[in-house]
């Protein structure tokens, strides 16, 4: 049964166009099926900072042998700003492997995270602060105390760096109540620290997964937030990928 509906009655106002991603270099296809290369690279993008240069042999992005500019496109419609992109390329005959936020036309920058500094040398410990602001009245679960209530949890995944030692918490509030476990619980502005240390300054790329449960004497909501970093700048992005593909980042030998 086929129902015809008056256009009048969707009741919308206007159509929004999804944030296009975009690479920072242009992508020159070479002659005779020879492949790709990077041609313009825009001074002061994420493409520039993360090392590629004008001439670089394009093999894969992604990880996934691109034959022409237009397969290059139509995996760039799949990504969005603050995603993060590999290209592997080759240097005077030498593979080199990059990655990098994929920017737009709108940073969609996160407030939720930063770092102390860029990124700047292999062997560099910065650290990754978690900051969440909490209205009055509402609190979140301690990562460390256990009790009755679910734990906050900083998931971390990427590549080129290490985690130092286990995130740190500012003191939690221990909350009494009859015939329940003790609850421990943060309030106000929460500033959460994890410390890491950079592997690899060149393959440097950090997902950081952030959740809580945040809740008043009556009900809970969930508090859920996916950001990524090429360490370029102290800024995360909002990131739209799949964050249980990124490889899992395992604690430092020399963890504090």
């Amino acid at each position: 049964m086929n129902v015809m509906v008056p256009l009048a009655s969707l009741n919308y106002s206007r159509v929004e166009k999804a944030p296009q991603a975009v690479l920072g270099f242009i992508v020159q296809q070479l002659s005779g099926g020879a492949g790709l290369r990077v041609g313009h690279v825009t001074d002061g993008c994420s493409a520039e900072r993360a090392g590629l240069l004008i001439g670089d042999r394009i093999e894969r992005i992604d990880g996934k042998k691109m034959a022409s500019h237009e397969a290059v496109l139509e995996h760039l419609n799949y990504k969005a700003p603050g995603d993060l992109l590999t290209i592997d390329v080759r240097r005077d005959g030498k593979p080199l492997e990059f990655g990098f936020v994929l920017s737009g036309e709108e940073e969609r920058r996160s407030e939720v995270a930063r770092f102390d500094e860029p990124v700047t040398e292999s062997g560099q410990e910065l650290t990754c602060t978690v900051t969440i602001n909490l209205p009055e009245g509402k609190h979140i679960y301690s990562m460390h105390r256990r009790g009755f209530g679910v734990p906050t949890q900083l998931s971390f995944r990427g590549r080129g760096y290490e985690l130092v030692g286990s995130a740190e918490e500012p003191p939690p509030a221990k909350v009494v109540s009859e015939g329940l476990e003790p609850t421990w619980i943060l309030e106000g502005r929460v500033e959460l620290r994890q410390r890491i240390r950079v592997t690899d300054v060149e393959r440097f790329q950090v997902l950081l997964q952030i959740y809580a449960q945040v809740c008043d004497e009556e009900r809970c909501h969930e508090f859920r937030a996916v950001v990524g970093s090429d360490g370029s700048a102290g800024e995360f992005s909002e990131y739209r990928g799949r964050f249980e593909r990124q490889p899992k980042i395992e604690l430092g030998n020399r963890a504090k």
